[in-house]
């Protein structure tokens, strides 16, 4: 389902989570205050837009937010905010590292450290 939020006038009341990222639509539309005039921020349709303090369901999006080659839904099992862009085992890399911050400090960026060079 694609929400267009814009048109949206009366609270919703979905228990779904249709972007998959743990939030209901009904929570990412109506917000802290029920009120889907006042949207607490969030998209409904981007699993990447969440607020984790909002997770009440299992995340079942397999998008890595945080390009750290770890997917939301396993990251989120261990920690509460899957954006750290941090990588602390190498097992737990399962898709493509996308991220080009260095958190090592050491001149190579993470991307480039756990996925190999590219030749």
């Amino acid at each position: 389902m694609y929400y267009n939020v814009a048109d949206i006038t009366v609270s919703v009341t979905s228990t779904v989570d249709c972007d998959g990222d743990g939030v209901t639509d009904a929570d990412e539309i109506n917000g802290p205050d029920g009120d889907p005039n006042t949207a607490d921020g969030t998209d409904p349709n981007d699993p990447c837009s969440y607020d984790p303090s909002s997770v009440t369901l299992a995340v079942t999006s397999m998008v890595d937010c945080d390009g750290d080659g770890v997917t939301d839904a396993d990251e989120i099992q261990t920690e509460p905010i899957p954006t750290m862009h941090v990588v602390t085992m190498f097992a737990d890399v399962t898709v493509a590292v996308t991220s080009t911050v260095d958190c090592d400090g050491d001149g190579v960026t993470d991307a480039d450290e756990v996925n190999g060079p590219r030749w």
